[in-house]
């Protein structure tokens, strides 16, 4: 059993076979993966990464299955995306899967990995895997929104790291059979045992942009990280918030089941043992 386990996924690209011929590109999602992957390391995860083509759906829930097996019983399991992220319409008000959704917001925000999308409900299915006394965080550098500007022109301008609600619908469209598989076989998500903590680039209804080198949100992080100041979760997304008044990141859950958590050292598995991020940024 391992103490630290983390996963890094990363998507500069997409399929077109299976995103209605379009691969979706960015530019700064796989060295986003190799960062976060470094700060990992460094810190005494066991990490894997994921990029691009790698990044299947079968290779990701591999990964968080692998990791929920592994670690031992008080272990910290860290997951780090960037790509596109997508806001779509619930199962009951889309006539594509005809399945109703529960959650209040009535929407699903997913993942596009290279091969699907990988709703939020398979997600936290694949969280639930891991168990009380373990520690999970998720770092995510992508959006939740239904507005775009188009990945290809941003040499011109800045790309938000989301495809757009229509285009997600074509997708949907041309490939109902698997999506309502998918619906059906990952009905009623379990609940996560584990603590679980959120680090998010934005809030669900927002976007957040790319970059030539980074993302904007693991470009600040990295920053932040660099200069040491931040000593707590709590800290960091302070810090990582000032630097960019246009958009907030999220902190989530930020109750009592996560004091402790939010308390630590961020990507610290050992207290006490010091660790060198100074040259992140």
């Amino acid at each position: 059993m391992l103490d630290a386990i983390s996963v890094h996924i990363g998507l500069n690209r997409v399929d077109p076979n299976h995103y209605n011929g379009r691969a979706h590109e960015l530019l700064g999602c796989e060295n986003d993966a190799v960062a976060m992957c470094r700060i990992a390391e460094r810190a005494g995860f066991t990490a894997r990464i994921l990029t691009s083509e790698d990044a299947t759906s079968k290779n990701v829930r591999t990964a968080l299955r692998d990791g929920a097996a592994k670690l031992s019983s008080n272990g910290f399991f860290l997951v780090t995306f960037a790509g596109h992220g997508v806001r779509l319409r619930d199962a009951e008000r889309n006539p594509l899967l005809n399945l109703r959704d529960e959650k209040a917001d009535r929407k699903d925000e997913a993942w596009c990995l290279f091969d699907r999308l990988m709703r939020d409900d398979e997600i936290c299915g694949l969280l639930a895997e891991f168990k009380p006394g373990q520690r999970v965080l998720a770092v995510l550098d992508c959006c939740h929104a239904a507005s775009t500007t188009d990945a290809r022109g941003f040499r011109n301008r800045l790309a938000m790291r989301t495809i757009d609600l229509a285009a997600a619908t074509r997708v949907i469209a041309l490939n109902q059979g698997l999506y309502q598989q998918l619906r059906v076989r990952l009905a009623g998500p379990g609940n996560v045992g584990a603590t679980f903590l959120q680090l998010a680039a934005c809030d669900e209804t927002s976007s957040t942009p790319d970059g030539p080198q980074h993302g904007a949100f693991t470009a600040s992080l990295l920053k932040v990280l660099s200069k040491g100041t931040a000593q707590t979760y709590d800290e960091l997304h302070l810090a990582v918030g000032n630097m960019d008044v246009l958009r907030r990141p999220i902190l989530s859950p930020t109750d009592e089941s996560t004091r402790e958590f939010r308390a630590m050292r961020p990507f610290i598995v050992h207290p006490g043992v010091p660790v060198d991020f100074s040259d992140l940024g």
